[in-house]
């Protein structure tokens, strides 16, 4: 049977509120269903306790590449190629392209995850543009994209959105994670 056109999840929150964390809960729950799962997600390159870098991983192979590091530690970076200066992060463009072609091959699937669109997808033209492309052809049954809450509205104008999770810092994340996972067999289930 074709995947129709799917739904779009927004999970909003600021740095530090869940958000990487409830898409992998997601995705682990969505599995457990026999979904098939694409796309990437951003977890924290943490060292000696803190975020000094994003780290991206394809979520069907588990590949890991290293998206980009806090511009003040630029003396000890490993980028091969000029990176993207996004305040106070330095991009690798070689690991956002190598994103845009999981984003590309993802679909058709069950959950798509785009961890996370930001300023440089929705200001300026780069970065995942691949994810927007993916997102609108609508070969999902469910995605779930995760934007910062300053960049909720954007979101809000882009797409058509089905169901929304706001997480800050102060939030029950249990509280949220057992919600969200009463709500996804009704986007995966036939």
């Amino acid at each position: 049977m074709a995947i129709e056109r799917g739904a779009i999840w927004l999970i909003v929150g600021d740095s530090g509120s869940g958000k990487t964390t409830l898409c992998q809960r997601l995705i682990t729950a969505a599995r457990q269903q026999g979904a098939t799962v694409q796309g990437l997600i951003c977890p924290p390159h943490i060292q000696k306790g803190e975020k000094v870098g994003i780290e991206v991983r394809d979520i069907h192979n588990g590949e890991q590449r290293l998206l980009g590091w806090r511009s003040d530690l630029e003396s000890t970076l490993p980028f091969t190629s000029p990176p993207i200066r996004i305040g106070e992060w330095l991009l690798d463009p070689l690991v956002l392209e190598w994103g845009n072609q999981v984003f590309r091959s993802a679909l058709p699937c069950d959950l798509f995850v785009v961890d996370e669109l930001g300023p440089v997808e929705f200001f300026l033209g780069k970065g995942w543009q691949a994810a927007f492309e993916s997102l609108e052809h609508g070969l999902y049954r469910l995605a779930l994209v995760t934007v910062r809450e300053s960049l909720r509205e954007a979101a809000l104008k882009r797409w058509k959105i089905q169901q929304e999770t706001h997480l800050t810092i102060y939030s029950t994340f249990e509280r949220a994670r057992e919600e969200a996972l009463k709500i996804l067999p009704r986007y995966l289930t036939q």
